[in-house]
């Protein structure tokens, strides 16, 4: 009976082995509900982010009880390869490795670990500091070259997603020394926008011993109610009048319901699995032929791709052949 699956397998590659391996889907969309009860806006350049990462979609959650905004950067971050090294591992020829493997593979950096050992994370840069994505193949040649020396962790991060969220107590809050009140007393002056100006609170920051310089903090509080969109969109006519900024506050957030993209785990993978069910068998390389002849209908996952790459060199009618060897015992 294998015999004759080997024989349909083996027909099944000659008339499949043409097909070329097809581009790696990364589900790089946010997830539905990340920010269901937000506006998408796509004017925000003027705003102070200080976000490091590629911008992919900015989000505007406004809370109209209290007038308070929350303006969320979903940012692409860089795809990586992590993993722990024993601590007789050398760094530098790893590195090396690593760069034999694709010179565009460049050491993130490496952190001593209190068990002992390496924490280790790479990561693909061209020479102009641009971040590309990894290949699978790419990673589990690594991880093939480095595996002796891994303790019990070998990730890789693909499509990643996270977002910076910069907290407003008040859309048209402004903090700074100077002349704030000034400048927004004019704006006020000169558009006619039935407002009111709030000093909200003074401070006295010492910038050398002795002497103190005052920083004010003030809102222009419109008359008429405002929506989030309306509010938003008067701060930056005010930013354009007065080049004043809206005074907010970033916090990192690096969670789960704002991150998406697919994580490898190759210390508990299976060779061969390409199904993912734990095992390698006949119908992992069935699995793979399929998914060279009909990709769109039999695609594999991105965990099962890693598995099922035999030579390194991507998902190839090869690999197929391979994993038939190792479920008939004749390749380890």
């Amino acid at each position: 009976m294998k015999k004759r699956i080997i024989s349909c397998l083996l027909s099944a590659m000659m008339i499949t082995s043409a097909v070329p391996f097809a581009a790696q889907a990364f589900d790089d969309d946010i997830t539905e509900d990340t920010f269901k009860d937000a506006v998408l806006i796509e004017d925000y350049d003027w705003l102070d982010n200080n976000v490091y990462f590629k911008i992919k979609e900015v989000y505007l959650r406004y809370n109209t009880d209290t007038d308070s905004a929350a303006i969320s950067y979903v940012q692409e971050f860089p795809d990586e390869i992590c993993f722990k090294v024993s601590a007789n591992a050398d760094i530098d020829d790893i590195s090396h490795t690593a760069a034999e493997i694709d010179p565009e593979l460049v050491l993130n950096f490496n952190n001593i670990l209190t068990d002992g050992g390496y924490y280790i994370t790479f990561r693909s840069r061209t020479e102009s500091g641009e971040y590309k994505r990894i290949k699978l193949e790419t990673a589990k040649l690594l991880y093939k070259s480095v595996k002796e020396n891994v303790m019990d962790y070998y990730n890789c991060k693909l499509g990643q997603n996270f977002s910076d969220t910069v907290y407003y107590s008040y859309l048209t809050e402004y903090y700074g020394k100077g002349d704030i009140e000034e400048k927004l007393e004019e704006y006020i002056a000169e558009t006619g926008l039935n407002a009111k100006l709030e000093l909200i609170g003074k401070s006295d920051i010492y910038e050398t011993p002795g002497a103190s310089t005052p920083y004010y903090r003030y809102r222009l509080v419109p008359e008429t109610e405002l929506s989030g969109e309306d509010h938003l969109a008067l701060a930056k006519d005010i930013y354009e009048k007065t080049e004043l900024i809206p005074n907010g506050h970033v916090f990192e957030n690096l969670i789960d319901d704002t991150t998406a993209g697919i994580v490898i785990d190759a210390v508990n993978s299976v060779e061969g699995d390409a199904n993912c069910d734990g095992e390698a068998k006949i119908g992992d390389a069935v699995a793979v032929l399929q998914s060279i002849a009909l990709p769109d209908k039999y695609a594999l996952t991105e965990q099962g791709k890693f598995n099922a790459d035999i030579d390194c060199n991507g998902i190839t009618a090869s690999d197929a052949i391979a994993i038939q060897k190792m479920d008939a015992g004749i390749q380890q």
